[in-house]
């Protein structure tokens, strides 16, 4: 009898974790970690998906490191929900929209064997 492989998930720009609790709610899915550059979420995120809150600024990671957090025998799922602060009324004074970099971590999916990611 072959043994199940699990789903492991890590959620990038996480927040309070509301897209990692669908995972949560449904069967078979691990919730690996959650990585957000707001340290205000962790408590929500944490609590809400028994699961690590990584505080850091994703364009900083390597994909090696995010890599490293997935189980060896697992599926790896990477999910994420675009970063809203280059889009919000709120910052839309402050930095010019052309310049903000946060996309180019799409190339950190294709640098990653992964299962799955969306």
């Amino acid at each position: 009898m072959s043994k199940k492989k699990k789903y492991a998930v890590i959620d990038l720009f996480c927040g309070v974790g509301g897209l990692s609790h669908g995972f949560v709610l449904e069967k078979g899915f691990e919730i690996v970690a959650g990585i957000d550059s707001d340290q205000s979420c962790e408590f929500a995120f944490s609590s809400n998906n028994g699961a690590k809150f990584l505080c850091e600024d994703l364009s900083q990671f390597n994909p090696a490191e995010i890599d490293a957090l997935f189980p060896n025998d697992a599926i790896k799922i990477l999910v994420g929900c675009a970063p809203c602060q280059p889009f919000s009324r709120y910052t839309s004074g402050i930095k010019p929209h052309n310049i903000d970099d946060k996309w180019s971590l799409l190339r950190t999916c294709w640098e990653i064997r992964f299962g799955f990611w969306a």
